[in-house]
């Protein structure tokens, strides 16, 4: 039987090198053939990589035609801007484009995933949220998932195209951007000997973590599982305290550091707590992150 082909946009991203490492670790190209696309300058040589701006339509048009993918999966992403129209573009159009491809050139795709956020949600009304919780985003990064949701599900309900979003919540991980709170404990942790201080904003908050390494695996679940047009949180089911986070790294890290509560680090739209539910998710293609996944992914962050 011949090879499947997965198109992954995205590729060498923060998400893209956790998925390669998933394919590499399962196996999964002695039954798919696989091919990144990106803009990045990273290379990687565990997949074959063409470089592209994956928002110029031509270019992606080729790709997309000449390797002609059973599946996609959509990593392409940005929240390192405040200029909403470079996040409608990246985080909204590439879907479009992408669909409209497929229409043009009668692509036969069998599923795309495209990767959505708690941001959409904004600030919940009730605890845990479900994927019919209304979308309320209150900053222009969940503003433009919102968006990419509208556009998927407009393709899917009018032109039958098999667009899932995989909605996620909080990522750990290491080497995550030190934009994310996080990544920001983790770097500073690392940055320090034996002891010192690392500047904090609000750590009273509650957040749904996962780590990346069980995220990536929904992916894959959802890309060969999942139900087409449908849209599924992805997220531990389970509350974290922020401050409880960064006391746990710090153990880990064994050095005597203190923290320096930072105002300016603030989001005044952030939300006191959101936890999703993944309810949906374990019962329609049996993902179900583990604690001591997260653990050890918390303790892989503040290593050297």
């Amino acid at each position: 039987m011949d090879k499947e082909k997965v198109l992954i946009l995205g590729s060498s991203g923060f998400t893209g090198y956790y998925f390669r490492q998933f394919l590499l670790s399962s196996k999964l190209d002695d039954s798919f053939i696989f091919l990144g696309i990106d803009n990045n300058s990273n290379d990687h040589t565990d997949i074959p990589l063409i470089k592209i701006d994956i928002l110029d339509y031509v270019s992606l048009e080729k790709v997309i035609c000449d390797f002609k993918p059973q599946y996609i999966l959509n990593f392409a992403g940005t929240f390192n801007t405040k200029v909403f129209e470079e996040l409608v573009n990246i985080n909204s159009f590439c879907i479009k484009n992408i669909s409209e491809i497929i229409i043009r050139n009668d692509i036969r795709v069998k599923k795309i995933v495209t990767v959505g956020s708690a941001a959409e949600y904004g600030k919940p009304t009730s605890l845990p949220v479900t994927e019919e919780g209304l979308l309320n985003p209150t900053n222009l990064y969940g503003l433009s998932k919102v968006i990419q949701s509208n556009i998927s599900k407009f393709y899917f309900e009018n032109h039958g195209i098999p667009i899932i979003i995989a909605r996620t919540f909080n990522i750990a991980g290491k080497n995550l951007s030190p934009n994310l709170s996080i990544g920001s404990f983790a770097q500073q942790i690392k940055s320090i000997e034996t002891k010192g201080e690392i500047s904090v904003g609000e750590l009273n908050v509650i957040r749904d973590f996962t780590s990346i390494k069980e995220v990536v695996k929904a992916y894959w679940l959802l890309l060969i599982s999942g139900k087409d047009g449908d849209i599924y949180n992805v997220c531990s089911g389970h509350p974290s305290k922020l401050v409880d986070l960064v006391y746990r790294m710090i153990n880990y890290s064994g050095k005597d550091i203190t923290l320096r509560l930072d105002k300016t680090r603030n989001k005044h739209s952030d939300t006191d707590m959101i936890i999703g539910s993944n309810e949906k998710i374990k019962r329609e293609v049996n993902w179900s992150p583990s604690e001591a996944m997260l653990d050890l992914t918390l303790k892989e962050m503040i290593e050297g």
